[in-house]
């Protein structure tokens, strides 16, 4: 009967006794085993493999058992709730550290590879499609750009936001055309969760990061030339004025 199939996935649909099952408007229809064969929706139960070849007349077959293989269970590792979670919340708060500070050092490198165990494991899967990797790569540039000497007015920052939550979105719910309430939903946690961790941890690195030894042992403070002049000539330029040319944020030209 059409009407139990489509009572699984419309809550609309009630089904009266008259076909041995009977649910009320407003909830989705799950079958027992024993129900599944009083609607004639399964055939019959077995107990083996064995029993289950037995019962649909199949005899004397060789059975191969496989195992999950340690790929596998690494790609369902990365792919789960949680673990995704925590590697936005690390690869989002590396690229704030590393933007905030201007120094690319270890902490740099554990957002980038927190970001390419996320989304690599979500393409191999199949769930991300490739625009969510063009869209996020797209938004950290203009976040780049929005923090160098090129005047953006903050354009570039806002749509740099915009193609990163964009590219994470995409990233774990996958085709829209496919996209169930449930998917949904496991994306807005998910979301949320690794928002919310970067708040606190954004919050804690402005707070304390400039004043923690531990944190100064993960910039690369290694410099290629003798700054030396540099600071005899900013010495001679305070208490001057000048004429920005372009926008102070953080670094510009003045004249």
């Amino acid at each position: 009967d059409p009407r139990i199939a489509e009572a699984m996935v419309d809550e609309s649909v009630g089904l009266d006794s008259s076909i041995a099952v009977t649910l009320h408007a407003g909830k989705l229809l799950t079958l027992t085993t024993d129900d599944a064969i009083k609607v004639k929706y399964a055939d019959t139960t077995a107990e083996t493999v064995d029993g289950a070849l037995a019962a649909v007349g199949i005899q004397a077959t060789d059975i191969i058992n496989t195992e999950e293989s340690f790929g596998d269970k690494l790609i369902r590792f990365l792919t789960s709730a949680l673990v995704s979670s925590l590697l936005i919340m690390i690869g989002m708060a590396g690229a704030f550290y590393t933007i905030k500070t201007g120094h690319f050092g270890a902490i740099t490198i554990a957002a980038v590879v927190a970001f390419a165990l996320f989304f690599g494991g979500q393409y191999i899967t199949s769930v991300a499609p490739f625009i969510a990797i063009v869209l996020f790569l797209a938004g950290i540039t203009l976040l780049l750009v929005e923090v160098s000497p090129v005047p953006t007015f903050g354009l570039a920052g806002v749509l740099g936001i915009i193609g990163v939550v964009a590219g994470l979105f995409l990233a774990l719910a996958g085709d829209l055309k496919t996209l169930t309430p449930e998917r949904m939903t496991q994306t807005f946690v998910t979301l949320a969760i690794a928002l919310s961790g970067v708040i606190v941890l954004g919050y804690v690195i402005v707070k304390y990061g400039p004043k923690s030894t531990w944190l100064q042992k993960f910039r690369n403070l290694a410099t290629t030339a003798d700054t030396t002049f540099y600071a005899s000539a900013q010495a001679l330029l305070i208490g001057k004025r000048g004429i920005t040319q372009t926008m102070l944020r953080p670094a510009g030209i003045v004249l």
